[in-house]
């Protein structure tokens, strides 16, 4: 596989996994007034979708720089309330 390849396969695995922390974040807010229990699962989830995001990011994973500037974005474009 040529270098080019292997960045978009790595774009498309964090692409992916946003989409999962999307996701999982979504299930929470809808759910943190009508089932606390099932809110506190996905809120679980989410923080842990957002932990596997964040490793896309280390010095030692390929291409660390692109996906920098991919989670920045990513959490920067949006609103994280009760989220740590």
């Amino acid at each position: 596989m040529d270098l080019v390849d292997e960045r978009k396969k790595v774009r498309l695995s964090i692409e992916m996994q946003q989409d999962r922390v999307l996701e999982n974040t979504k299930n929470f807010l809808r759910f943190i007034d009508s089932n606390p229990e099932l809110a506190a699962e996905f809120e679980v989830i989410a923080l842990r979708e957002m932990r596997r995001l964040k490793k896309y990011c280390d010095p030692d994973m390929p291409y660390s720089g692109m996906a920098r500037e991919m989670v920045d974005l990513f959490f920067k474009n949006r609103i994280w309330t009760g989220f740590g």
